[in-house]
Order: C-alpha cells, then structure tokens, then sequence
C-alpha cells in the first residue's frame, strides 16, 4: 500500500485519472434519480413483503 501512495505522489496523471474515474462512479451510481429508484425499489419491495 506504501509503494501505491507513493506512486501517486509522484504522479499527477495518476491522481486525476483516479479522481475522474471517482466522479463518474459517484455520479452514475449515487446521483439523485438513481437514489431515488433504489428507494422506490425498497419501499416496493416492503409494501409486497420481499426481502
């Protein structure tokens, strides 16, 4: 793990590639009409009694 975050010290590419790959997942994944169909999802599945 020491090796890696020296690695990204030393590279500015690799710290801007990482967090651009990090926005996008956050966005694709965590955006607020993805939230909102996760909790429509959950709140269907309760109303039937899924678990």
């Amino acid at each position: 793990m020491a090796s890696s975050v020296a690695t990204l010290i030393d590279s500015s590419s690799m710290r801007s590639e990482l967090g651009e790959r990090g926005r996008e997942y956050v966005v694709q994944n965590n955006s607020m009409e993805v939230t909102a169909r996760k909790y429509l999802t959950l709140y269907q599945m309760l109303i039937r009694g899924d678990r």
